[in-house]
């Protein structure tokens, strides 16, 4: 049976290009190099889809666009985290990591979907045929992270609400009625740079504290190295997105890290995070601040380093395999840490 044509439909500006691909949808990405690699992914992956192949890539694909693969590279950060402490590994300490990281991050992107339309028009046509879903998988998933820190006891469910209450503060409008001119910054994310700081200290926060406040088991040094190694490896993580981003985040005004240091000094700015997080693991390991685990995740550090250096050199596109990349680091970082606990 011949397969049914696809057409192809380009409309070019300067500023965008507005794909018409039959039969299925449209979307809009900006005319820059990372624009140019997505539609070009997309295209790929219409004359690659077939049979098993075809079913591959709906299923990879759907785990980066629905935020499950991040949320299960937040279980693995936070197993990690785990045995950076010397704590006994629980899978309701993993489960209320991804699920927070689940739901905060498909309630955090349908309210922004100015800077998405530019940026991940595929994740835009996704949530716009499924977002009732992804809402309700959203909720369910917030309601499941705070029962499960419930029954941890109630200060971990306390800290999880307020974590979850900080987020909800984040996006509100603290002067909704005030002149533009005179309050720049109606909202806490109106802050350049503050997404990107605020991401990886929540992250961090539910990763490496709420577990030893969990179990009653607090070992200040240890605890600290695991804060450290997670709230770098996200903010490592959410500044190479801000890159990728930057042109899209121009059009919609959005001020990242990126476009208020500049590219440059936000390399060095993460440089420097990632020289300490290489010391302080090393030094972890030699006076036993924390598990020898902590020695063994400067692998994790080379492999973040790594991606980011085939990024730069454009052998990595921008598509939904960077992000299967990017969150890869993650689900490394869980591989080593697996397999030091079972050696």
């Amino acid at each position: 049976m011949t397969p049914a044509p696809w057409f192809v439909g380009i409309d070019v500006s300067k500023a965008q290009l507005d794909i018409a691909l039959r039969p299925e949808g449209r979307f809009v990405v900006p005319n820059d190099e990372t624009g140019l690699a997505h539609v070009v992914e997309r295209l790929n992956a219409v004359e690659s889809a077939k049979g098993k192949g075809q079913f591959l890539a709906r299923i990879a694909r759907l785990l980066a666009i629905s935020y499950l693969l991040l949320a299960l590279g937040a279980g693995s950060l936070a197993y990690t985290s785990i045995l950076i402490q010397g704590l006994r590994p629980e899978i309701s300490l993993v489960l209320i990591s991804s699920f927070y990281v689940f739901s905060i991050h498909v309630l955090n992107r349908l309210m922004d979907k100015a800077s998405e339309k530019y940026n991940q028009p595929g994740r835009m046509e996704f949530y716009e045929r499924y977002g009732f879903w992804m809402i309700l998988a959203a909720i369910l998933s917030a309601g499941a992270a705070l029962i499960l820190a419930w029954r941890e006891g109630i200060y971990p469910f306390l800290l999880l609400l307020a974590i979850f209450g900080s987020g909800l503060v984040y996006n509100l409008s603290i002067f909704p009625f005030a002149p533009g001119r005179k309050f720049r910054y109606r909202r806490m994310r109106d802050i350049p740079g503050s997404k990107t700081i605020f991401v990886a200290l929540a992250w961090g926060i539910v990763t490496s504290i709420l577990p030893p406040l969990a179990q009653g088991n607090w070992v200040l040094p240890a605890m600290t190295v695991a804060l450290f190694f997670t709230s770098t490896m996200v903010f490592f993580r959410s500044t190479v997105y801000d890159f990728k981003d930057i042109q899209g985040d121009l059009l919609v005004g959005k001020e990242t890290l990126p476009i208020v240091l500049g590219r440059r000094n936000t390399e060095i700015l993460v440089a420097v995070l990632l020289v300490g997080l290489t010391g302080i693991l090393t030094l972890a390991g030699l006076f036993r601040w924390a598990s020898s685990l902590s020695s063994y995740l400067l692998l994790s550090l080379g492999y973040m380093v790594g991606y980011y250096w085939l990024y730069r050199r454009r052998f990595l596109g921008g598509g939904f395999l960077f992000e299967g990349e990017v969150e890869g680091s993650f689900l490394f970082a869980g591989a080593i840490a697996f397999i030091w606990n079972f050696s």
